[in-house]
């Protein structure tokens, strides 16, 4: 997610990133 979406809050990262999700929650968490 943050790869993507850096600028975004984390909680929006799964919705824009819907590929990246795991990603996202790794980075998320």
């Amino acid at each position: 997610g943050e790869s993507i979406s850096p600028a975004l809050p984390k909680r929006s990262y799964p919705l824009v990133a819907g590929q990246d999700v795991k990603l996202s929650n790794a980075t998320a968490a």
